[in-house]
């Protein structure tokens, strides 16, 4: 009995080191790229309140649109670093599997951490300016 816990137990760290590993991989790696993502949803979603305000006469079509980068972050496709996947073919497939879902994840979850930032920036600051210009256009 004691051997199947030590078994179980040897079996769960394991997993948790490959975890763990793909958590500090994607973080060093989306490190060099997270100021992109911050900058390229502040201006999508400053460009989108703007422009809706001064065409549509009302921000909150750009508050809709300002939603994009997030989702956008979720949706488009993860790949692993040449330098990481080398790596990886010296383990097991279950090893890779973990690693790659775990990386994914974490990637995921820094995109839209970084892309939230931005567009909570991108509507905060255009919002900001028309307040202090004598208040947000709303209807014609």
């Amino acid at each position: 009995m004691k051997k199947l816990i030590l078994l179980l137990i040897l079996i769960s760290s394991i997993g948790f080191g490959q975890t763990l590993q793909a958590h500090q991989d994607a973080k060093e790696d989306f490190s060099k790229k997270s100021i992109g993502w911050i900058s390229g949803s502040l201006a999508f979603s400053s460009a989108s309140v703007l422009i809706s305000t001064k065409v549509l006469w009302s921000p909150i079509p750009g508050l809709f649109a300002s939603s994009i980068p997030t989702a956008a972050s979720y949706i488009l496709p993860i790949s692993i670093p040449p330098h990481r996947d080398e790596a990886l073919k010296l383990q097991s497939i279950n090893y890779r599997k973990a690693y790659e879902s775990s990386y994914k994840k974490e990637i995921k979850k820094h995109r839209m951490i970084n892309s939230f930032m931005g567009s909570v920036y991108g509507i905060g600051v255009p919002l900001l300016i028309m307040i202090s210009k004598g208040g947000i256009p709303v209807g014609s």
